[in-house]
């Protein structure tokens, strides 16, 4: 009978490693949780700068607080250098550094030239 049965300390190695694999499951789960968190953020505060903006192009008053509130929050060069129509006297903004072309491969399963 003995043989047909799994010891105790069987049954805690079998234990301990499904612990281990659902701990990272939802180690898993989570960091991909974050991940849309984060998007979903972003997307959000995009469309709602595309809308403060379609706003403040109608709207004068709108634009002069909106005009307020960034000159009081924004004080990095970088931040201001990329809101010059807020910043006229910061810096104007870097243009990000040019990717190398990309090489062709040649297909899977060609040989190569």
């Amino acid at each position: 009978m003995n043989g047909l049965r799994k010891t105790l300390h069987e049954r805690i190695a079998e234990e301990k490693k499904r612990q281990e694999q659902s701990r990272l499951a939802l180690a898993d789960l989570q960091a991909r949780a974050r991940i849309l968190d984060r998007k979903l953020d972003t997307r959000r505060k995009v469309i709602l700068g595309a809308a403060v903006q379609a706003h403040a192009r109608l709207n004068a008053r709108f634009r002069e607080e909106l005009r307020k509130a960034v000159l009081a929050a924004i004080s990095r060069p970088h931040d201001m250098a990329v809101l010059p129509e807020f910043f006229p006297e910061a810096p104007e903004a870097p243009a990000p550094p040019e990717r190398p072309p990309k090489k062709e491969e040649p297909p899977s399963g060609a040989a190569p030239a």
